[in-house]
């Protein structure tokens, strides 16, 4: 996860609000694995239009990683 920060494939920045539902099987974003279908995916709608994937676990995990690089979320 650190390594897809770094490179720009995770967004440096907390959400203002993420949606959820049922995984459809396309790729995390975090850690490439599916989000299968009785998972619950959480998805984030970056500026540039690009739907962002994500596990409940690996949505934490970027979370608190932004949150311990000091970054806090819009008010």
């Amino acid at each position: 996860m650190i390594e897809k920060l770094k490179a720009g494939a995770l967004p440096d920045r907390l959400p203002e609000k993420m949606g959820s539902g049922f995984g459809g099987g396309h790729a995390c974003d975090a850690c490439d694995d599916p989000v299968l279908p009785a998972q619950t995916e959480y998805t984030y709608e970056l500026p540039n239009g690009r739907t962002l994937r994500l596990h409940v676990g690996c949505a934490g995990l970027w979370q608190a990683e932004l949150m311990r690089r000091g970054v806090t979320r819009p008010q």
